[in-house]
């Protein structure tokens, strides 16, 4: 990792205790091999473009970020017992497909959350995007991608977090497989609410690596569709998909009653006249 995303570690964990490799690791950021591919995604109420939070996102010394989306809004919600951000989840969606757009590839890619709700919620929305890793926070140990994207998911008035937020190992661990750049997509206002929490946004703020969301932001570009209608992605949605089987009364008759028929006429050859006279 980078030298601004060794801060985060250093400062909240480590206690400046950790160094990098060399300079060039410590100088380290993702270039994007075609950053003017980005413009064709915008609507016109972007313009201009450098005032594009995307835009602001993608630019190559922006390497840790923490993305503010309580202005958007993004609440949360519920699956039964489970939580969820659909909100924030297309936003994720949509940073990585700017990504994609500017040349970066899947595999340089990795997106990670602590809910597995969310992983869910994200995997369908990047269904056609196989080189893609959505992965929890514990499973994404020895994954490090050039980009690491964090869903944070908890946005609620009531600033309730739970447990899996207050674990800082975990949250450690996704921080750390970023080796270029680093983006965190979460309410502030909700997540500060956490006292090690509200040191992060402390660190941020000062080094000024945050970027507030403008409303709807969701809703600002526009990307060519990254999904197809597959068996796998109406089964995500639990659309039950049934093989239509050729149905029997629907074959055609006709060579089913002709046979019949020349199987009565066969021995009454008056009768077989009177039939072929009236055809």
């Amino acid at each position: 990792m980078n030298e601004d995303i060794m801060i985060l570690s250093n400062k909240l964990i480590y206690g400046d205790r950790l160094r990098c490799g060399s300079e060039t690791v410590a100088k380290r950021s993702l270039c994007l091999p075609n950053p003017k591919a980005v413009k064709a995604i915008h609507r016109p109420i972007c313009y201009p473009v450098e005032t594009c939070w995307l835009h602001k996102l993608m630019a190559e010394s922006c390497k840790a970020v923490f993305v503010d989306t309580d202005g958007v809004p993004a609440c949360d919600s519920r699956v039964g017992d489970l939580v969820q951000n659909e909100v924030e989840a297309r936003l994720v969606q949509q940073m990585a497909e700017a990504l994609l757009v500017a040349g970066v590839s899947e595999e340089q890619i990795g997106i990670i959350s602590l809910y597995r709700q969310q992983i869910k919620l994200l995997s369908h929305l990047l269904l056609a995007r196989k080189g893609i890793e959505i992965l929890t926070a514990d499973r994404s140990q020895g994954r490090d991608k050039e980009c690491i994207i964090i869903s944070m998911v908890r946005s609620n008035d009531s600033g309730q977090i739970g447990e899996l937020v207050r674990d800082w190992r975990r949250m450690n661990v996704s921080f750390t497989r970023a080796r270029s750049k680093l983006i965190i997509f979460g309410s502030r206002k909700t997540l500060q609410t956490a006292p090690l929490l509200s040191e992060f946004f402390d660190l941020m703020q000062k080094q000024g690596w945050i970027v507030p969301l403008p409303a709807k932001a969701d809703t600002l570009h526009t990307f060519a569709a990254s999904q197809t209608v597959t068996k796998r992605s109406l089964e995500v949605t639990g659309v039950a998909v049934t093989p239509l089987k050729e149905n029997k009364l629907d074959r055609p008759t006709k060579k089913v009653k002709r046979v019949a028929e020349e199987g009565l006429l066969r021995s009454r050859p008056l009768l077989k006249d009177l039939v072929n006279g009236s055809r």
